[in-house]
């Protein structure tokens, strides 16, 4: 097999193949004889159909079956032998399959760029070193208190005021619809998320207190047959409650998991000064990237930057809806013009953040060691309550541990950059966010142009194969060669 490679850019090449006559007349011999095995025809017994009638009616079939054998493997082989990573989906240009006669195709495809960056010691970047205030530790101490907080009955005889929950059974009445009742609910006052608009008449209300009112329903309110119409309601406080907090004490601490109220402030305050420092070298970090993506100027795919915000906005969603139905998806198209520029750009940043890492950590030799990884995944497993085994397992079934690795070797890189950088306190060479690294609005028109693509053009999932469209009517549908 021959494979010429044309460098069309630097994120752009072409790769023509021609494969031998003899290679071709062996993969379709090979075919038909497998076909002869399986096929069952009126008057033949199994394995004896002749092959002159196979080709007939097959014969289609099976050279559209060898074109999609030849075209994967001899790309598949010259994607790992000339270390060629695709991105996107491949354009194929085939001829045809015709006895002792070379196969000839090509195949033009976006391709990861391969980046080497200069000039990234000694840059200024401002790197703030953030304090963690008495307020932000009593603050947390408080939410974790009044999470501990539970529901008492209220001893006193006085009526529901503010700050109080109460046990009530209500009615809801309208004419032409049955009555809606819902008993022993608890409503707070002087706000409830679901049932707020029984708030004016629970507050003030007296312990086995009848009330009814008019009441105007919300739109969205669950029973849907009741939203949005104003209705009348009757109801009934059964009891009166409050939320019980716990003092603040040794006993709250242990509750909590620590020896001493002062143990577990110490251990609060670490926690914020943690999260602190990670989000100050993270902005440190991105404001480094920055300059560094400034000063080295290189070309990446539109495809790329497309996928990343996809990513971005599926990830948006995801911390946006947790437990959404994961047969939902949400696309860079469902996006104004403005917020899908705005993401296009934060995902060119990103695409260009990785591979400039990528080229640093590669550079300057970096490498991530077994005891290394095997310490992130301990920490991975304590923080989601799990056996360090079960979530390297999982890591394996799935592929992640490559990522992970990438992922860590990516840290490595940006303490390298900002270990040989210049702290400052002002910078005026700071590249401000809204300065994009990349058109986004050339971007954006080469992820649409691919989006309106002909239907002949090959479409392809990440990591599958899939079939183009057939150039003329008798010839079969050939598989695209998968990305890597």
């Amino acid at each position: 097999m021959d494979v010429q490679i044309e460098d069309l850019s630097s994120v752009n090449k072409k790769l023509s193949f021609t494969v031998p006559a003899e290679t071709v007349d062996e993969e379709v011999t090979s075919a038909f004889r497998t076909l002869r095995k399986e096929v069952m025809l009126p008057g033949f017994r199994p394995g004896k159909v002749p092959r002159k009638l196979l080709e007939q009616r097959f014969g289609n079939e099976i050279r559209g079956e060898v074109s999609a054998k030849l075209i994967s493997d001899a790309f598949d082989k010259a994607v790992d032998e000339h270390k060629i990573t695709p991105v996107g989906r491949p354009e194929i240009d085939q001829g045809d399959i015709t006895s002792g006669q070379p196969f000839t195709f090509s195949v033009t495809l976006e391709v990861k760029p391969e980046v080497t960056v200069a000039d990234y010691s000694g840059l200024k970047v401002v790197w703030d070193k953030p304090a963690v205030e008495d307020a932000e530790v009593d603050e947390q101490v408080e939410g974790m208190r009044r999470q501990s907080g539970s529901l008492g009955t209220v001893d006193e005889d006085r009526p529901v005021a503010d700050g109080d929950v109460a046990e009530v059974t209500f009615t809801l009445t309208q004419e032409g619809q049955d009555d809606l009742t819902r008993e022993h609910l608890m409503v707070s006052v002087p706000e409830d998320h679901y049932h707020g608009f029984l708030v004016e008449l629970v507050n003030g209300a007296a312990k086995g207190e009848t009330r009814e009112g008019e009441i105007a329903i919300p739109g969205d309110y669950i029973e849907s047959a009741w939203a949005g119409k104003t209705v009348q309601a009757r109801l009934e406080v059964h009891e009166i409650k409050k939320v019980q907090y716990p003092e603040l004490d040794d006993d709250f601490a242990k509750d909590m998991g620590h020896d001493t109220m002062d143990v577990m402030t110490a251990a609060i305050r670490f926690q914020i000064q943690e999260a602190k420092d990670k989000r100050a070298r993270d902005e440190a970090g991105r404001k480094l990237l920055r300059k560094i993506i400034a000063g080295n100027a290189f070309d990446v795919p539109p495809q790329m930057v497309q996928d990343r915000g996809q990513q971005l906005v599926s990830s948006i969603a995801a911390h946006m809806m947790p437990g959404m139905d994961q047969s939902m998806q949400f696309s860079l198209d469902d996006l104004d013009d403005e917020k899908k520029a705005g993401l296009l750009q934060e995902a060119d940043f990103v695409v260009r953040r990785e591979l400039v890492l990528e080229a640093v950590s590669r550079q300057e030799e970096l490498t991530v060691s077994d005891d290394e990884k095997d310490a992130r995944i301990a920490q991975m497993a304590q923080e989601a309550g799990q056996r360090p085994e079960t979530i390297k397992g999982y890591l394996m079934k799935s592929g992640g541990l490559e990522e992970l690795e990438s992922r860590m070797l990516e840290d490595k890189a940006l303490d390298l950059l900002l270990e040989r950088a210049e702290i400052v306190d002002e910078d005026p060479d700071e590249i401000p966010e809204d300065a994009p690294p990349a058109k986004v609005e050339a971007v954006a028109e080469a992820a649409e142009a691919a989006e309106t693509e002909p239907e002949t053009e090959p479409e392809t999932e990440p990591e599958a194969e899939t079939e183009p469209e057939p150039e003329t009517e008798p010839e079969p549908e050939p598989e695209t060669p998968a990305e890597s």
